[in-house]
């Protein structure tokens, strides 16, 4: 009779069970490896644009170079109670172009009732006068309609807080932003395309300084067969207007300094003889000394 040794028997099997878990461990030392190297990335993204929360907002078919992330929970307390009526969401920021021209889509930046109040004040003001009359005439767009008026600083609180919160969330200075200049568009009204910086040193120099940015808060909501769009057409894009939501674009890239020509843009043509378009507009620039040195 031959006796059965175990101990051979048992080897082969413990053999594979050191193999499965060598396995195991590689495949487990690889996912944290990744996951490192993904929080890293992110974290220089969050940190290296700004932003606070990352995250993808599935927006279907995004045209190539595009990227849609969003940031909230900005700091609660950007709203005194003092100026501020009825209900209102922190602002989300959606970044829908990151290069040539930087892109943003501003949610909640104001509430329905504060746009219906900027309307109110507006309304008696409005006039004839074209928004770009300090600009050279050579380079005002080929075509304006639609009627404007500005609303100085301090003429109402809520102007004032307005301009406070876009410096807190956008953290740009306050006193680099612009007077306000509101505009009404009715049915078949629009404006060509142009650009809002300015096109020679002279006016820079005259102005104080070159417009970085741009902010256009739209105080009524039109849907795209209503046209009314802000539409960036070297970029093929178009923003359509939501009530307390603002577009955000820079004039200039903030990278080389230079003139950003993809910042061309227009004012879509009103479609709908029922509706309006009215938007609040806020030009931030770069302050130069009296030398014309930044």
């Amino acid at each position: 009779m031959v006796k059965k040794d175990n101990n051979k028997l048992d080897k082969p099997q413990n053999s594979v069970n050191d193999n499965n878990n060598s396995i195991k461990s590689n495949m487990i030392y690889k996912i944290i490896i990744f996951i490192s190297v993904v929080i890293l990335i992110s974290g220089y993204l969050l940190y290296s644009d700004g932003l606070y929360v990352l995250k993808y907002t599935g927006s279907g078919n995004t045209p190539e170079g595009y990227i849609d992330i969003i940031y909230n929970d900005i700091e609660k307390d950007i709203y005194p109670d003092d100026y501020i009526s009825g209900n209102i969401t922190n602002p989300k920021i959606i970044v829908i172009n990151n290069y040539k021209p930087e892109i943003l889509l501003v949610e909640d930046l104001i509430s329905k009732d504060e746009a219906d109040f900027i309307i109110e004040k507006s309304l008696p003001k409005l006039g004839i006068a074209s928004p770009f009359q300090d600009r050279d005439k050579a380079y005002e767009p080929k075509f304006f309609s639609g009627l404007n008026t500005f609303l100085n600083k301090g003429t109402y609180p809520l102007v004032t807080e307005i301009e406070k919160r876009i410096s807190r969330v956008m953290n740009e200075p306050l006193e680099n932003i612009e007077v306000c200049r509101i505009t009404r568009y009715l049915y078949k009204q629009f404006v060509d395309n142009h650009y809002d910086y300015y096109m020679t040193d002279e006016e820079v120099f005259n102005a104080g300084g070159q417009r970085h940015r741009t902010i256009v808060i739209y105080l009524t909501t039109l849907n795209e067969e209503d046209g009314g769009g802000t539409n960036f057409h070297l970029v093929n894009y178009t923003v359509q207007p939501k009530k307390g939501s603002a577009t955000v674009f820079r004039n200039i890239n903030k990278k080389t300094g230079q003139r950003d020509k993809n910042s061309r843009h227009s004012s879509i043509e009103v479609k709908n003889p029922d509706k309006e378009k009215w938007v609040m507009v806020f030009f931030i620039k770069n302050i130069i000394d009296q030398d014309g040195a930044k």
